[in-house]
């Protein structure tokens, strides 16, 4: 974040004045959230988040507030962490800080943050240990109050002696249920991994779906089917997400291949989930049903933007379409039009002060006179509009009124009928629910879709799953048939790889089969990793070293390397200034024989020729240099590649690299310019030809 100005303490001679120093910051330097009021909302993430500064029970509709003067360094602290790095949520932080009053509150009898100690650090670890059941969950509020010691100790020298505390010395991390081979594990392993035949009933449900909310929920089905997508992610899907790209197939024919912009909450932002072409039918059925399903919602939704002030009249109206919006409504044309004719006493004239008594919240202004349309737009439009208006979340590329899964409030519900004039958004509980998932008690049981349409598991039993449940039952299968860790993030809209595990529920029955197709070969004969060739190591999800890639090398840390090559940047090494243009990047390489790896090469190669042919015009412009420049050689270097790929003259699993004299380190770059090593010419080959047939005088001698 710019123009940011961490705090520094001055010294630590003085614990009072750095406390009263660091509040002080806080207020005047920081301007996340409004510092006054208790309960702040965070809005960092796809959905919005809270943080509520009480004291522990607290819930976001009931709490006892923090007392001062821990309030102030809470929110102080608290401003800090998220203004040098905004993350979705602070709800551990804040949990963290909650036992940390508590301690103080015990052993001192006051909440003085100078006056926190090695016993209120103990303290605080125990009540841990007695409040917390879950063990993961132990781990994670315990590393969060380690950096508030670390940060009263070190940074603030607000505790300048507090003793040192490493949460991981007293909770250890527990790994993935998934991972585990205990009963918990295999209980979960089960729970949670869909079987076929239950993924199979999603496309029966489709199938049968005749109502149009079994139409509606069974066409979010499919799209949680062919995919592994998110319930949330549902939010960010609009009426132009489906496209269709054209490519070329072995034959040289031109076809084409279906494809949904799809938004990913856990930062992989937008990329196209490809579906495949036996699914591509049922996939444009269920857009079509969702577009069509939407469409008076979105209406709704577009008139409230491009009249406001004024309410939609509809045909439960009683009034004319032209009937003057600044005209007091009567009784009944009051009722008609928020479509709430129960109001009305028996002769169905009007409404009486009873029953008045009864109106939602926005309408409880006019308890005494009748509004007019005007002031009923006024007074609705904020029931329905998000925070972001005219967008759901500041994410979304587009209005409202195009998101693909809008509906009306009460659009489905069976005692009510849709409000005309309203829009709203599914959330994940209510995908949930529909899917069999949990039933709160606090609502009537409805029947789910399986239930409905009298579909079962393999069993005759009720089928519960969540939506979650599909994206394992996706990651597990592309687990069991080799799909690499990268391939698998990738297609899941996964940032970190790590949580591959996560998502793998295969038996250590699988695993072991797996592992054994991997290992022996025919005749029985047992192989060791260095026998198995590169491309079909990088195939089976086997790890690929450093050593493996670059000769000179010895060690083994890993590297994650795929379709599209990978990084073999040493820890050691600064970071990494190229912006992501790897494509000259002599770090950055890539292994014949890699599924997919020759396609992503011809598909760049397309896209930069594209870009150097709208180019040409601009050659000779001097503000355009530097982008020929770069096109052409990230062109040059891509169809270099290419060519190697397709050459028969070089054998699968061997890496290929971009020369290093294309690509100095700034330690060489730095000894050039000082005149204490001469820049050396590059080998006049496949790569260095093709760039020098795009951009003439620079490699003369090429």
């Amino acid at each position: 974040m710019p123009n940011v100005i961490n705090f520094t303490a001055k010294g630590h001679e003085n614990p009072d004045k750095n406390l009263a120093d660091f509040i002080h910051h806080a207020i005047t330097e920081l301007t996340l959230y409004d510092w006054h009021k208790d309960k702040w909302t965070t809005t960092k993430g796809a959905k919005d988040g809270t943080l509520v500064f009480a004291k522990l029970g607290a819930t976001a509709y009931k709490w006892e507030r923090f007392d001062q003067p821990f309030m102030d360094f809470a929110k102080a602290y608290i401003r800090e962490v998220e203004t040098l790095n905004q993350v979705t949520s602070r709800a551990l932080d804040v949990m963290a800080l909650r036992y940390l009053f508590y301690s103080l509150e015990q052993v001192t009898g006051t909440c003085d943050v100078t006056r926190v100690s090695g016993e209120v650090i103990i303290e605080a670890a125990n009540h841990i240990d007695i409040r917390e059941d879950n063990k993961t969950r132990q781990y994670q509020i315990g590393g969060k109050l380690e950096k508030i010691f670390d940060f009263l100790r070190s940074t603030a020298f607000i505790c300048p002696d507090l003793p040192g505390f490493v949460a991981k010395e007293r909770w250890k991390k527990q790994a993935d249920k998934a991972q585990r081979t205990d009963e918990e594990g295999k209980k979960h392993r089960e729970e949670r991994l869909p079987s076929d035949h239950v993924m199979k009933q999603f496309i029966y449900a489709f199938r049968l779906a005749e109502t149009p909310m079994d139409r509606y929920w069974a066409s979010v089905g499919m799209l949680l089917l062919f995919a592994p997508n998110r319930g949330g992610e549902f939010h960010f899907l609009s009426i132009n997400s489906l496209g269709w790209e054209e490519y070329q197939d072995e034959d040289g024919v031109i076809k084409k291949k279906m494809y949904l912009r799809w938004f990913s909450e856990k930062g992989a932002d937008h990329n196209k989930k490809w579906v495949f072409s036996w699914f591509e039918e049922a996939v444009q059925q269920a857009f079509d049903i969702l577009v069509e399903i939407s469409a008076p919602a979105r209406d709704a939704a577009r008139f409230a933007f491009n009249y406001p002030g004024k309410y939609m009249i509809h045909e439960g109206c009683v009034t004319p379409v032209n009937h003057p919006q600044n005209v007091p409504l009567t009784d009944v044309e009051l009722a008609n039009a928020i479509h709430a004719t129960s109001l009305l006493n028996r002769r169905g004239y009007t409404i009486n002060a009873s029953d008045r008594k009864t109106f939602p919240a926005y309408l409880k202004p006019f308890l005494d006179s009748n509004p007019s349309y005007s002031q009923l737009a006024e007074a609705t439009l904020p029931q329905y509009k998000s925070r972001d208006w005219p967008k759901f979340r500041h994410q979304c590329s587009f209005p409202v009124w195009e998101n693909l899964l809008l509906m009306r409030e009460n659009e489905f519900h069976a005692n009510f009928p849709p409000k005309p004039f309203s829009w709203r958004l599914p959330d994940t509980n209510e995908i949930n629910r529909q899917l069999g998932g949990k039933q709160y008690d606090t609502r009537t049981y409805a029947p789910t879709l399986f239930e409905r349409l009298n579909l079962t598991d393999e069993h005759g039993g009720k089928i519960e799953i969540e939506s979650h449940d599909l994206r394992r039952w996706h990651n597990t299968r592309a687990m069991q048939e080799g799909a690499t860790e990268l391939q698998i993030a990738w297609h899941s809209g996964r940032k970190d790889m790590s949580q591959n595990r996560a998502y793998d529920l295969r038996t250590p029955e699988q695993i072991a089969e797996r592992l054994y197709e991997v290992t022996v070969r025919p005749k029985l004969q047992m192989v060791t990793r260095d026998d198995i060739p590169l491309h079909e190591r990088i195939q089976m999800n086997l790890p690929v070293h450093r050593s493996d890639l670059i000769k000179e090398e010895v060690g083994h840390q890993t590297v994650h390397i795929g379709a599209m090559g990978g990084c073999v940047k040493h820890v050691t090494e600064p970071d990494c200034l190229k912006g992501r243009q790897c494509h000259g990047c002599s770090k950055h390489i890539i292994v014949k024989g890699v599924p997919g790896c020759l396609d992503y090469f011809i598909e760049e190669e397309r896209r930069l020729q594209f870009q150097w042919d709208a180019l040409q015009d601009h050659r000779d412009d001097p503000y355009m240099q530097r982008t020929v420049m770069n096109v052409g050689m990230d062109l040059g270097f891509v169809r270099g590649r290419r060519r190697i790929l397709e050459s028969s003259n070089v054998p699968d699993g061997t890496p290929i690299q971009i020369p290093r004299d294309f690509d100095p380190s700034e330690i060489r770059l730095g000894l050039m310019e000082q005149g204490l090593q001469q820049a050396s010419k590059p080998e006049p080959d496949v790569m260095t030809l093709d760039i020098a047939l795009l951009l003439p005088g620079v490699f003369k001698d090429a």
